[in-house]
């Protein structure tokens, strides 16, 4: 008689059933996407206002033919078809991605309906993401346009009102220095003092005393800072009272004078301390030298902070340039092991520091400290170099003004 005998694998699990679906859809946030909607965007709104003032002129024709009862300009009149002008469909890549699903350890296949349901869901799922991105892409081209469009205007309307306010601040920095010889110091410092008004306009920041609302003036905008170096004070100020002056002045003075204890026991140390330290302005104060957000000059930090905003940016090289320059490091914006600029990455170091940066930076001289290859100004140039100024002022004006003070 034989008997039976089980054995048990204790160490071996159940099986199941297992499932691999196929995900894939059609993505449209990339850089060429973006690029390419957003011209065409810009391109069909000119079309339409061409063919909107046509239609006007048209409908004015067939009004005077129809008083002057002409039936031949009517008949072709009548006859002209508006082309309707679309959008193009926008540029698309297919993404492919793999969803498995599985009944491992449970000792079941998969259902009919279970299989239904996941093809069903992946379905859905594929269509969700498209629409979730056409309509991120929408947005963004809405946002870019609409910025684009008050640029112009802006630029339309105070673009002679910044050039003029641009040549008073290099005049007036240029008044402040008696140092200055020949012209080619005086190009060079041109150009240098350009640069800082750009700066300034930029990064919304200034190192002038905050003036009061009732108290600014009707263009709004702040006083250029203290040339460096240099004092900027009237003919009056600068007439320091002498010991003689002191002796014949009036009694009024003198009352002045010996209300203070310490003018009068300690005079040779206040000659002393009112003496500048070299390399320092004897004109500002410490506490105006420290720059602040300037209220009526945050236009385009403000529009520059909104970028921030974007899945992705066009012109990318030219935020990348200004970051070698400023002395941020490819690992702390580009993609891993890469050159190539990677904006959620990137879009992190827009801040503060970012702003105070651009301030801040000195075009003059040599800088102190290591910088890498590609942080050098040839390479940043190499970067730049076939981004067209043309095409870029067609797209964003705050990418112009990125652009050209990089340049400067």
């Amino acid at each position: 008689m034989v008997r039976e005998k089980k054995i048990k694998f204790f160490k071996v699990p159940q099986l199941g059933s297992y499932l691999a679906i196929r995900l894939s859809y059609k993505s449209c946030l990339s850089d060429k996407a973006i690029e390419e909607a957003i011209a065409d965007r810009i391109e069909v709104e000119k079309k339409r206002e061409e063919q909107e003032l046509a239609r006007k002129d048209h409908e004015e024709e067939l009004e005077v033919a129809k008083e002057n009862k002409d039936a031949e300009a009517l008949e072709a009149l009548e006859e002209k078809v508006w082309e309707e002008i679309n959008e193009k469909d926008y540029e698309v890549n297919e993404n492919k991605y793999t969803i498995c699903i599985d009944t491992m350890g449970q000792d079941r296949s998969l259902t009919p309906d279970q299989i239904r349901f996941a093809l069903g869901l992946v379905k859905q799922f594929s269509e969700n993401w498209e629409e979730t991105e056409r309509t991120n892409l929408r947005k963004d081209i809405d946002k870019k346009v609409d910025t684009y469009r008050k640029d112009k205007e802006y630029n339309e309307l105070e673009g002679q009102n910044i050039l003029n306010d641009e040549e008073k601040y290099i005049d007036d920095m240029l008044a402040a220095r008696d140092d200055i010889e020949t012209d080619e110091q005086r190009d060079r410092e041109v150009k240098v003092y350009k640069f800082q008004y750009h700066s300034k306009q930029i990064s919304g920041l200034t190192t002038e005393p905050d003036i009061p609302d009732d108290e600014d003036n009707k263009s709004g905008s702040s006083k250029p800072p203290t040339a460096k170096d240099k004092d900027r004070k009237t003919k009056d100020d600068k007439k320091k009272p002498t010991k003689d002056d002191k002796k014949g002045g009036k009694k009024e003075d003198k009352k002045v004078d010996r209300s203070s204890k310490k003018i009068e026991s300690k005079p040779k140390d206040k000659e002393k301390e009112k003496a500048p330290v070299e390399g320092e302005s004897d004109a500002e104060p410490e506490k105006l030298r420290t720059p602040r957000v300037d209220k009526h000059n945050q236009k385009w930090r403000e529009e520059i902070l909104s970028f921030k905003e974007a899945k992705e940016i066009r012109f990318p090289r030219i935020f990348q340039g200004i970051f070698y320059l400023l002395g941020y490091k490819r690992e702390d914006i580009c993609e891993e092991k890469t050159n190539k600029l990677w904006w959620k990455k990137a879009k992190k170091h827009i801040n503060d520091e970012f702003f105070l940066k651009m301030f801040k930076y000195d075009p003059v001289g040599q800088k102190e400290g290591e910088y890498k290859p590609y942080q050098k100004v040839n390479n940043i140039e190499k970067l730049i170099s076939e981004l067209d100024p043309e095409v870029v002022d067609n797209y964003s004006y705050s990418f112009v003004k990125l652009l050209n003070w990089l340049k400067m």
